[in-house]
């Protein structure tokens, strides 16, 4: 009379080879897994002394909770570059002749692009095709899904039926950088449905129908403006 089910499947980085290497760098492969589990549940929709054996009703969840695994290569600014120094000729646009030495001089680096330098890792190995940097990246992918219905005759000529789902779904995807933009996606819909059979050929419906849908993303600055902010009063 009723049916149930339950499912789960799961999946980690220990039975998984490490992602491939553009620079041939033996990188490390961060720990990671994936995971999908749902249950449902259905059948008579029965309410002692109020409803017995006339409806119908079906609910179902699904779950997942995943970490995926990349690899990111980038070539950085060496040491060298970032105080100024350039292997090739450095041309001094106010003489039109190169710099001294080959290097631009400290005075003359704007505070602002030098600031941003501290956001930009080294090297982490000799440059080899066209790489100098490469590190592993772990995203974060969380979904849920809960769906329901339901159906109800009262008699001959008059029937109803219902449906809900919904739907949240969060993801962060890192960068070289260490940047971690989060998102967030929410979405809801519903729906009734009254029928009426005045006859064999002659039916009339009436019905009503709701659907949500919400996206956000946030970049690493704006979470990271929130966390210092509640760092802050927790520290006031």
């Amino acid at each position: 009379m009723y049916q149930r089910d339950l499912s789960l499947i799961l999946d980690n980085s220990a039975l998984d080879a490490r992602p491939y290497s553009l620079t041939g760098q033996n990188t490390e492969k961060p720990a990671y897994n994936h995971l999908r589990a749902g249950m449902s549940f259905g059948g008579p929709l029965r309410i002692p002394h109020l409803l017995h054996g006339q409806g119908q009703f079906f609910v179902n969840y699904q779950t997942t909770r995943n970490r995926n695994d990349s690899t990111a290569s980038s070539l950085m600014p060496d040491q060298a570059i970032r105080s100024g120094d350039f292997t090739q000729t450095i041309i001094d646009p106010n003489s039109g002749q190169p710099f001294p030495g080959n290097a631009i001089p400290a005075s003359r680096m704007a505070p602002q692009s030098t600031a941003l330098l501290k956001f930009y890792p080294l090297p982490n190995f000799p440059e080899s095709a066209g790489y100098n940097y490469q590190v592993p990246l772990v995203g974060i992918s969380h979904q849920d899904d809960v769906q329901g219905r339901v159906s109800r005759t009262f008699n001959r000529k008059h029937f109803v039926n219902g449906s809900f789902a919904y739907r949240s779904a969060r993801n962060s995807g890192p960068n070289v950088f260490g940047f971690d933009d989060t998102g967030k996606t929410t979405g809801m819909n519903a729906s009734a449905t009254w029928r009426y059979m005045a006859s064999q050929r002659v039916n009339f419906s009436l019905g009503y129908q709701f659907s949500r849908l919400a996206m956000r993303t946030t970049p690493y600055f704006a979470n990271r403006r929130k966390r210092l902010g509640r760092s802050g009063n927790h520290g006031q």
